[in-house]
């Protein structure tokens, strides 16, 4: 995939929010993000959806780490509750003020969302 060249004014891309679910697919499209979040000096947020009944707090931890480990510490890890992958991505979006969204997944799950604000 070709990338635009970086045009002259203000940023086009703010924030970039990318859903994960910590497998290859994801993972390559997390790096596709921290390249677009870099070449648009936007903000990327890293987000994986939390089943009721799954520990939150431990799958921040290990969010966290793999963003760090795949991204770098410029990217903010978020782990959001919710039973529907695809709703919890619409729910952090809004809540993240996040304009519009696109999904690329291979599988039926949302693997990434990249929203323009």
């Amino acid at each position: 995939m070709r990338l635009r060249r970086k045009s002259e004014g203000p940023a086009p891309v703010r924030r970039i929010l990318v859903g994960t679910d910590r497998s290859e697919t994801a993972t390559r499209a997390v790096r596709w993000a921290a390249q677009m979040a870099e070449r648009y000096e936007a903000e990327l947020v890293v987000c994986q959806s939390v089943r009721e009944g799954m520990n939150k707090s431990e799958t921040q931890r290990e969010l966290a780490a793999y963003t760090e480990d795949v991204v770098g510490p410029e990217a903010r890890p978020l782990a959001a509750q919710g039973n529907d992958p695809a709703r919890v991505m619409v729910d952090v979006a809004k809540a993240e003020e996040v304009g519009s969204c696109s999904r690329t997944s291979r599988t039926a799950s949302p693997t990434m969302r990249i929203a323009r604000l």
